[in-house]
């Protein structure tokens, strides 16, 4: 009843209150309600109140009001409110080697052999090859070959081959190659070769090669090679090569490769009060207010007063393997490696490629 849009390939399932759309070829996410981010290659999702940033390898990204955008290469992008946008042979705006249209009010455009740049008056966009970083208003841009920055009016831009850096009074990012950056007001960013971090007040979104991170206010952050961790307020992180530790207050978000979290390897657990999403390279848990977790390599275990949710590729959870089960009615989402689910008030879903039935 309140779905807007459902458009792919291979999408699975939309529902849910105030979800608007979902779309992708491999990979469908339904968010809800001041849902934070959720990204994946291939994939194309439009999110609804108070969303912040989708991003990923050949997304399509339709952005809310006061919306935040990060794209990369062939990326279509839509801007923010009162956005009108013209595409096609007579483009009035950005037409690129690998870009195909970048528009918005009061946009000023610069264009690269394969970079292509739009700076609104508070749209945050920035499209590169190999590097992305959003920074803020009154934009002034700086584009080459396989470097497009853009930079805030306090901000400073240095571009190399495979290092791109932004500085600004209230932005300090620094990256290596393969990452992409979305910095907000006062962020700190240190980041290697593989590995993306963003800490800070008012971070909205940052992606890497293999790394997806979404953080919250007052964060710090530290990260291995493969390792991703998010957390929200008064958050303590400890996190090694393949060890992930989150204990915090309200946790918002806990992503890696091989995370470590209370358990075993491949499994990721976020186990705490008004805990949103956690999502890990094969397992993607989702759970709710006074959550309590336990999982191994091939077991999870949710034993919870509101949440039943446990997915993951080789995760069992009442059902067999590659399964993705949810049944809360404030569940916002769970995705897995093959599944794709979204909730409903009072619903339990159970769905996966080899598996179909209530759990």
């Amino acid at each position: 009843a309140r779905v807007s849009v459902v458009t792919g390939a291979r999408v699975r399932v939309v529902n849910g209150a105030r979800v608007r759309v979902v779309t992708g070829a491999r990979v469908s996410v339904v968010t809800g309600a001041r849902v934070r981010v959720v990204t994946g290659a291939r994939v194309s999702v439009v999110t609804g109140a108070r969303v912040r940033v989708v991003t990923g390898a050949r997304v399509s990204v339709v952005a809310r009001a006061r919306v935040r955008v990060v794209t990369g290469a062939r990326v279509s992008v839509v801007t923010v409110a009162r956005v009108r946008v013209v595409t096609g042979a007579r483009v009035s705006v950005v037409t690129v080697a690998r870009v195909r249209v970048v528009t918005g009010a009061r946009v000023r455009v610069v264009t690269g052999a394969r970079v292509s740049v739009v700076a609104r008056a508070r749209v945050r966009v920035v499209t590169g090859a190999r590097v992305s970083v959003v920074t803020v208003a009154r934009v002034s841009v700086v584009t080459g070959a396989r470097v497009s920055v853009v930079t805030g009016a306090r901000a400073r831009v240095v571009t190399g081959a495979r290092v791109r850096v932004v500085t600004g009074a209230r932005v300090r990012v620094v990256t290596g190659a393969r990452v992409r950056f979305v910095t907000g007001a006062r962020v700190r960013v240190v980041t290697g070769a593989r590995v993306s971090v963003v800490t800070g007040a008012r971070v909205r979104a940052v992606t890497g090669a293999r790394v997806s991170v979404v953080t919250g206010a007052r964060v710090s952050v530290v990260t291995g090679a493969r390792v991703s961790v998010v957390t929200v307020a008064r958050v303590r992180v400890v996190t090694g090569a393949r060890v992930s530790v989150v204990t915090v207050a309200r946790v918002r978000v806990v992503t890696g490769a091989r995370v470590r979290v209370v358990t075993g390897a491949r499994v990721s657990v976020v186990a705490r009060a008004r805990v949103r999403v956690v999502t890990g390279a094969r397992v993607s848990v989702v759970t709710v207010a006074r959550v309590r977790v336990v999982t191994g390599a091939r077991v999870s275990v949710v034993t919870v007063a509101r949440v039943r949710v446990v997915t993951g590729a080789r995760v069992r959870v009442v059902t067999g393997a590659r399964v993705s089960v949810v049944a809360r009615a404030r569940v916002r989402v769970v995705t897995g490696a093959r599944v794709s689910v979204v909730t409903v008030a009072r619903v339990s879903v159970v769905t996966g490629a080899r598996v179909s039935g209530r759990g």
